[in-house]
């Protein structure tokens, strides 16, 4: 169990605790109102940690378009699975769990940028070094 903690009316938001090997889990969130207690299941899953090791080419256009190869270890396929470029985040194709593929999207100008993997879309990973626009 883990103390959630109050953001809005509609929003929360909590730690979770840790395991020791991936698994899917069931979370219930238990909330108290003037007289009853209800209890919520939403579904969570645990994943291995990733990591980068390089990605090819380290270069593209302004204007995007161009497939980065990424190479590193304990990648999934999910819905999920995206990278970021200096912030902005685009779908990434799982090619195996060493290799995924992200297309770079359109920047305002030249420069370098830092590229992140993330499974979930909200835990991200940095690949040492920097991919340049």
């Amino acid at each position: 169990s883990t103390q959630a903690r109050w953001l809005s009316t509609n929003k929360i938001t909590c730690l979770t605790p840790s395991v020791t090997f991936p698994t899917d889990v069931l979370v219930s969130l238990r909330y108290e109102g003037s007289e009853k207690i209800t209890d919520v299941n939403y579904p969570f899953m645990y994943y291995r940690d990733i990591s980068i090791t390089s990605a090819s080419p380290m270069r593209g256009f302004v204007t995007g378009g161009t497939i980065v190869e990424i190479s590193g270890s304990g990648f999934i396929g999910t819905s999920t699975m995206s990278c970021s470029f200096g912030g902005y985040q685009v779908f990434a194709r799982f090619v195996s769990n060493s290799l995924i593929e992200c297309m770079s999207p359109p920047f305002n100008s030249s420069g370098a940028t830092e590229l992140q993997v993330s499974i979930n879309g909200y835990d991200f990973v940095r690949l040492p070094g920097q991919i340049h626009e």
